[in-house]
């Protein structure tokens, strides 16, 4: 592929191919990101009805695809249910229901299964997010050719693959055009370019809002370093024009995500008792690399292993250009790499005690959802990006012909081979055949499964049954900043005295909440009470990468670290047999005989044996 310019025009933005200019171009190079995108994601294209992950993160956005197509069809507020936590319910203000892939997800389950609609939004997310980056690319760089590695490389890359089970925090492409037209408000002005970038930010607000954050800090940083973008701008013009797209971007991003807002400013009742800020630490990354946390595995991958031995080697040798070409960004990518390693600097796994500055948000009212800062790696990748084309540019500058075309083969094919996913972990995982039964039960308008996890993430298998069922529940898995004292209480409840029922005991640690479970199953009303004969356990760690910093390629331990993430912390496994029939013979008693048995569930109607 030729450059489209062999001295680079900056500043604008050209469509199409140098040898096939416009829409028709544009299209093909699409096609050549959609084709990118089946390789590079395989066997994902090719096993659509099949489970991207085990995580409740992962059952979390499926859920989120239904109980918003629910809503819509039912005309009553996405943003609180009943369906989970029954019968107290649970407000949805501020949980990530990302409603831009969601409501592709709503349009897509018309005519596809659950785990099929979330793979194609995948695969989507996958191929936009290569050519929004290859259109940012080729703006500051002025040549396609540069685009395509950068496309490539911002979107297939360990970043992304870490994401892979939460489409939310996954929708990487608005955030290469919001920059795009924030870059062409400073250096052009112009009310369209304004209205673009307002709208791509709510675009990043609408899909995941944790990004939005990073937009307005890429921006703040532009405001004052404008000059390092483009020198010939005069800096109060520029900085005028920045802060009418911006105040326009606030009021979009305060349009989109105003439950969010409602919800954080304004909550309906106290948080659950998690320290948000701890947890932040936890999620930091390291100054060696990326805080990569699976299962029961923790351990830090390497900045290397993440960017590419390949892509920094060839960056290294363009330093010089990118010093006179790419400043700004290369600013903005340190800035963004010392927010990555939180509140207090870590050394190979090692707190130091020294304060950063990430901290300084535990001040800001309403930026506890910032709780993670190691996704503030995006915004690394971000300049990586940049850089590799800005650094195929100069290199493409010194050859020609034949050499040339070899030279771009390898800056598109190798980074893609080292840092590759392929071929992904799939998974067999449905739902038990009596739920399709029982949704046809009109009758039946709540059920209570057993048994109860104590980590809300367990349950989140039970929101995913809901989806072919539809009856509600009092479990359930949300985000965190969702959860309230009143749902904490009922999980807690729950069980206490399913488990002080079980185990024959008299008193539990909740006495307020029932005398016993059978009491409060009675006193709740609910319909059905159905014991499953598996249950998730915890998974033993990868021990030989579990509390290690790698710094081997990316493709050599892919497998271990993709599982981690896919697979998550539990697994489900049988429940003994011998344990499963005392459990039956207790709830024969409370509850009266089974009204269906098969190979997963014992359903017991508990309105049948008051």
């Amino acid at each position: 592929m030729e450059s489209t310019d062999r001295n680079p025009a900056r500043g604008e933005l050209r469509f199409g191919l140098p040898f096939l200019p416009g829409v028709r171009g544009e299209l093909l190079l699409v096609g050549f990101f959609v084709l990118s995108t089946l390789v590079l994601t395989w066997p994902i294209p090719v096993t659509m009805n099949q489970a991207t992950g085990l995580r409740g993160d992962y059952f979390n956005n499926l859920w989120n695809v239904w109980w918003l197509r629910r809503a819509i069809a039912e005309g009553v507020s996405p943003f609180h249910t009943d369906y989970l936590f029954h019968p107290e319910g649970l407000s949805l203000l501020k949980h990530t229901l990302s409603p831009v892939n969601a409501l592709a997800g709503v349009v897509l389950s018309t005519f596809l299964g659950p785990h099929a609609v979330f793979n194609t939004v995948l695969l989507l997310n996958f191929g936009l997010a290569a050519w929004t980056f290859s259109l940012f690319a080729r703006y500051l760089t002025g040549s396609t050719a540069a685009s395509v590695p950068a496309g490539l490389l911002y979107s297939f890359s360990p970043f992304h693959y870490y994401y892979l089970c939460q489409v939310n925090v996954f929708s990487l492409a608005w955030m290469p055009l919001a920059l795009l037209w924030f870059v062409r408000v400073y250096r052009e002005g112009g009310r369209r370019n304004t209205l673009l970038a307002a709208l791509f930010t709510g675009c990043i607000a609408g899909s995941s809002e944790y990004y939005v954050l990073y937009a307005v800090l890429a921006v703040g940083l532009m405001l004052v370093l404008g000059r390092l973008i483009d020198p010939s701008v005069r800096w109060r013009e520029g900085a005028l024009r920045l802060l009418r797209a911006g105040l326009l971007s606030g009021v979009v991003v305060a349009l989109v995500a105003a439950p969010l807002l409602w919800g954080t400013f304004f909550p309906q009742e106290p948080a659950a008792g998690a320290e948000i800020m701890g947890v932040q630490v936890k999620r930091a990354n390291d100054l060696f690399g990326f805080e990569w946390v699976g299962g029961p595995e923790s351990l830090t991958v390497s900045w290397p292993t993440m960017l590419g031995y390949s892509t920094l080697l060839l960056l290294f040798l363009s330093a010089r250009r990118l010093l006179v070409h790419q400043r700004f960004w290369l600013v903005l990518g340190a800035a963004f790499l010392v927010l990555s390693l939180g509140h207090e600097l870590h050394v190979d796994r090692v707190a130091t005690g020294v304060p950063l500055f990430y901290g300084l948000f535990e001040l800001v009212p309403g930026l506890e959802m910032l709780r993670k800062p190691d996704r503030a790696f995006l915004m690394i990748q971000v300049v990586a990006a940049l850089c590799l084309a800005e650094a195929w540019v100069g290199l493409e500058r010194r050859l020609s012909g034949a050499s040339r075309r070899l030279a771009w083969a390898l800056v598109v094919v190798l980074p893609m081979v080292e840092l590759t996913g392929v071929p992904f972990h799939r998974f067999d995982y449905g739902t038990p055949a009596y739920y399709a039964a029982l949704a046809d039960e009109e009758d039946v308008e709540s059920i209570v499964d057993c048994p109860p996890m104590q980590m809300d993430i367990q349950n989140a298998r039970y929101a995913f049954w809901q989806m072919t069922h539809g009856k509600k529940q009092p479990l359930g898995y949300c985000t965190i900043l969702s959860k309230g004292r009143s749902q904490e209480e009922l999980m807690t409840g729950f069980v206490n005295v399913y488990y002080a029922w079980i185990n024959g005991f008299e008193k539990h640690s909740v006495p307020e909440f029932a005398k016993d479970f059978p009491t409060w199953v009675h006193r709740v009303g609910f319909d059905r009470l159905v014991m499953h004969k598996r249950m998730p356990r915890q998974r033993p760690p990868v021990t030989e990468l579990n509390d290690r910093t790698l710094f081997q390629p990316f493709f050599l331990v892919r497998r271990d670290l993709l599982w981690m993430r896919q697979a998550g912390l539990f697994l489900d496994q049988p429940i003994d047999a011998k344990a499963m029939f005392e459990l039956k013979s207790l709830a024969r008693r409370d509850f009266g005989n089974p009204i269906h048995e098969d190979d997963d569930v014992v359903v017991f109607a508990p309105r049948r044996n008051p």
